[in-house]
């Protein structure tokens, strides 16, 4: 498994775990153009990302998410009490989130267990909230 550090701190967050042919992207806490830019450089492009992974829902890792699902159709995956949050805070991508039971296995490399217990094949080619807006801890 290879894991690429794209942005980390208060300005964004972003990092993709690759392996074999899955990529995953962990937060998406940058601008589209950015992450083009990032990814770009390993001569990838969004439309490569299987889905993106959802820690938790401050805007350092989230402000991504509306522009790469409006023209990339990528997959949300977090929690259910991450996924639920995010319906409220980025609407226009609620079609693209999906609520992942925490503790279950995937039964391969490009698939993930979702809350519904049933294996899911991977597919794929700003949010600002005041809720999010405050400061994460673990970011200082």
């Amino acid at each position: 498994m290879r894991i690429t550090v794209y942005a980390s701190g208060s300005t964004g967050n972003c990092a993709l775990a690759s392996m074999g042919a899955a990529r995953i992207l962990v937060d998406d806490g940058v601008s589209l153009r950015r992450l083009k830019g990032f990814m770009a450089q390993d001569g990838l492009s969004p439309g490569d990302i299987d889905a993106v992974f959802i820690t938790h829902e401050h805007s350092d890792h989230i402000s991504g998410l509306a522009m790469l699902t409006k023209y990339h159709g990528v997959r949300i995956l977090a929690n259910r009490p991450v996924a639920s949050r995010l319906y409220g805070m980025i609407p226009e991508a609620g079609e693209y989130i999906e609520p992942v039971q925490p503790g279950a296995s995937p039964t391969h490399t490009s698939s993930f267990t979702t809350a519904t217990s049933r294996p899911q094949p991977v597919s794929g080619s700003c949010a600002q909230n005041p809720t999010t807006a405050k400061k994460c801890r673990a970011h200082g």
